[in-house]
């Protein structure tokens, strides 16, 4: 196991969270995501091709321990990216193909108390590793009605491996250090329901 320490001051007791040597890895996860889609055609003349925005937040299963030495069975992550997808349609089938550029960051956290056993002086502790990637993706959709579509989708996410990470005590940054890098790459197998909301009364793209 790989042992990073942090320290909140020389009165308080070291905090560590006890890691793999190899660094944070993933396993199997569950989540949440959504997207908005813009369609550019007036001004690209290409069909089917949107500009899309997502974020997502979830648990994902993670080989760790808190300061005390129980187990961490999951990390919170959240996502947010934005790129563009392609259609190929045919009929009530498509197929997207989509790519993004994102950040995504891991969480880990757990309590801290001033005597041990108590709640006296508690604090909630979180170290937090961010990482900019790329996510490339395809899938098979059906459309169900004009607004409603059914979507089984895969992607692979390619993220970048950091050591740098977030302190965050009782919601407050405190300061950055360096810990195991995480690896957040992989592939995501999702099944999606898509819903179109009626047109909208005006055009993003004429904000910009």
């Amino acid at each position: 196991m790989h042992n990073f320490t942090i320290r909140f001051g020389s009165t308080d007791p070291d905090t560590r969270y006890l890691i793999n040597t190899d660094g944070v890895q993933y396993s199997n996860g569950i989540g949440l995501k959504l997207s908005a889609h813009y369609n550019t055609v007036k001004w690209s003349n290409i069909s089917q091709f949107y500009l899309m925005l997502e974020g997502g937040l979830g648990f994902v299963g993670i080989d760790a321990k808190d300061p005390f030495g129980d187990e961490i069975p999951a990390a919170s992550y959240h996502t947010i990216a934005g790129g563009a997808v392609k259609k190929f349609s045919w009929r009530r089938f498509s197929i997207p193909v989509k790519a993004l550029v994102g950040l995504q960051a891991v969480d880990l956290e757990g309590w801290w108390s001033a005597i041990p056993g108590t709640q006296e002086g508690d604090r909630l502790i979180r170290v937090r590793n961010s990482a900019i990637g790329i996510i490339a993706g395809s899938g098979f959709e059906y459309l169900l009605s004009p607004a409603a579509t059914l979507q089984l989708g895969i992607e692979y996410r390619l993220f970048s491996r950091t050591k740098v990470w977030d302190l965050i005590v009782n919601e407050e940054f405190v300061l950055l250090f360096a810990g195991p890098s995480v690896d957040a790459s992989g592939y995501n197998i999702g099944l999606t329901f898509v819903w179109s909301p009626p047109r909208l009364s005006f055009d993003p793209a004429n904000i910009v």
